[in-house]
């Protein structure tokens, strides 16, 4: 099948595209990856600026369009899957369906840009959400061509990786936390300095400043997949604090697979998506709120066998049944 994959290349931390694109290539399909967060040089330092001067703010998309609108006519896609889809016209995907491929999107930012998702989903053949209770919500506003779709664990990345000791000085942790800030995440992991050793991975300090006493538990700026492999591969623990805890109780964010692909033991705040794909307790450990975290991550950080066997449960769970080949394939069946 020629499978044409459209990923926001200008999200630094969004790869899924790729690993969509990877995945299909490994199981025999023609594949193009279509960035649509490249630009022309000619687009970068000319055209750009003078359309932001003039305040035409839909420029940089026409232009996209018209790039992809000329990929399809050439590739002539069977199947045409969008990752998230923010800067694709509606136009555009209705002139790739007449073309005769279908049209998919696989949107990852429910549940808590569900309106922005309703909003694209009409123009598709398929929406595939990355959780339950919003795909069942899409249903229920009339999109009748909505499905669940949970992130993966892209295995030749998401690893356990065996570290020199140089390395290993560099990346260990007693417990880490992987990802941006945010004023409930920085809440939570600040109390939990004063009891664990924590390092935090991410952007953070520009919103922190000196006196702040994360401030020196954090290796700031932006990470590879790789890195955030080294370090899940040299942490006792791994806090996965979802950006919409205390907001919504579905859905789930890469990290959830990721975590226990690398083999790292996993504290994931509560999810109701949880149950379907980890088995508590012995896979995962779960909690709702900051000081039943505190409680937890002491409680297994004294218990070195019982972290290492829910790890390994994790992982192999993981292996089996949430890694890449397996979503698109998911993918392929639903279509």
């Amino acid at each position: 099948m020629r499978i044409l994959v459209a990923t926001p290349g200008h999200l630094r931390t969004a790869p899924m595209g790729r690993y969509c694109a990877e995945t299909f290539r490994e199981m025999g399909h023609d594949v193009r990856l279509f960035d649509c967060g490249s630009l022309t040089l000619s687009e970068k330092f000319f055209l750009r600026p003078v359309a932001k001067l003039r305040g035409q703010n839909r420029f940089e998309k026409t232009r996209l369009n018209r790039r992809l609108l000329e990929t399809a006519d050439e590739f002539k896609p069977e199947l045409f899957l969008a990752i998230f889809g923010f800067d694709i016209f509606p136009e555009t995907l209705a002139a790739i369906r007449k073309s005769g491929a279908r049209a998919v999107c696989w949107w990852l930012n429910d549940p808590f840009q569900f309106d922005r998702g309703l909003a694209l989903a009409p123009a598709y053949d398929l929406f595939l959400s990355n959780c339950a209770s919003s795909a069942r919500r899409y249903v229920h506003q009339g999109v009748s061509r909505a499905g669940y779709l949970p992130h993966a664990a892209f295995l030749p990345v998401h690893r356990p990786i065996e570290l020199s000791a140089a390395e290993r000085r560099q990346w260990e942790s007693e417990v880490c936390f992987i990802g941006d800030w945010g004023p409930v995440r920085q809440g939570i992991l600040s109390m939990l300095s004063r009891k664990v050793k924590l390092r935090i991975w991410g952007p953070w300090r520009k919103h922190l400043t000196p006196r702040d006493r994360l401030w020196s538990s954090i290796t700031d700026g932006f990470f590879t997949a790789d890195d955030m492999a080294r370090a899940l591969s040299s942490a006792k623990a791994a806090i996965n604090l979802h950006s919409w805890f205390g907001y919504y109780e579905c859905g789930l964010n890469p990290r959830t697979f990721e975590t226990p692909a690398c083999g790292a033991f996993q504290l994931c705040d509560w999810k109701e998506d949880l149950a379907q794909h980890y088995q508590e307790t012995k896979e995962i450990i779960t909690y709702h709120t900051g000081a039943e975290l505190e409680l937890k991550l002491i409680e297994f950080l004294r218990d070195d066998a019982a972290r290492r066997q829910i790890a390994e449960s994790a992982r192999q769970r993981t292996l089996a049944e949430h890694s890449y080949p397996r979503r698109m394939r998911q993918l392929l069946e639903m279509i």
